[in-house]
């Protein structure tokens, strides 16, 4: 079946199980089939999920976990970004 303009990847479903339904699958579908960029090699490839929360890059063989459908929740972005900060801040005060 093929994929329609307007609905997107649910558009395999056709009519059944309600617009609303159909909807929030087509978000989570996107996020977890589409375009997923490694965040060591920064290689944009499509498919890097092994399991749930597991996520594997085929090109420089990096593996971590991320949520169940992206790569990175928002909560672990902001935890990366939290301890980067923090590690810039501890490399401050060795240098003074």
């Amino acid at each position: 079946m093929a994929k329609t303009k307007k609905v997107g990847i649910s558009g395999k479903f056709g009519t059944r199980y309600g617009a609303k339904t159909r909807k929030q699958w087509n978000v989570i579908a996107e996020k977890q089939k589409g375009i997923v960029k490694c965040p060591r090699c920064e290689t944009k490839v499509r498919n890097m999920r092994e399991s749930v929360g597991v996520w594997h890059c085929k090109k420089c063989d990096a593996t971590w976990t991320g949520g169940a459908w992206e790569s990175a929740t928002p909560r672990g972005k902001e935890a990366i970004r939290i301890a980067s900060r923090l590690s810039r801040e501890a490399a401050e005060v060795e240098k003074k």
